[in-house]
């Protein structure tokens, strides 16, 4: 979801450049999001160059940028609002992100009684059911 967000973040500001009269400063910001949100390891990334810890620190300068552009740039008051609200955005972004790296679940062993093992085998059983059915249509 973090991935997901970023990325409409960006865009939203791509798009804001395109129709401002001083575009510099929505339009880097905006490429500088995608480009962070590309590169990360993440299940939506295009690349998977950078760890989720060094994205972090992206995500936090970028903020820290928007809010120095809000403040400090002369920009229309459309374009301010816009960087603002992408700034607070990616500030609850971080606060409620976990940016540790998902720990991969050991395979349950067959018999073992728990939950997990029952739901994917009636899953299975569901599925095979299915595929069965489906062959006695065709035929």
């Amino acid at each position: 979801m973090h991935q997901l967000v970023e990325y409409l973040l960006g865009v939203a500001l791509l798009s804001q450049g395109l129709r401002t009269t001083e575009p510099l400063v929505p339009t880097v910001l905006g490429a500088l999001i995608l480009l962070n949100v590309a590169v990360v390891d993440g299940p939506l990334s295009a690349f998977k160059a950078v760890s989720r810890g060094f994205h972090r620190g992206v995500d936090a300068v970028l903020v820290a940028a928007m809010v120095v552009a809000v403040l400090l740039v002369d920009l229309t008051s459309s374009v301010r609002f816009m960087i603002g609200g992408c700034a607070a955005v990616m500030a609850f972004l971080i606060w409620r992100s976990d940016y540790r790296e998902p720990v991969k679940r050991a395979p349950v062993a067959p018999g073992a009684g728990r939950s997990e093992e029952v739901g994917r085998l009636a899953g299975r059983a569901v599925g095979h059911g299915v595929q069965a059915w489906r062959r006695t249509r065709r035929s």
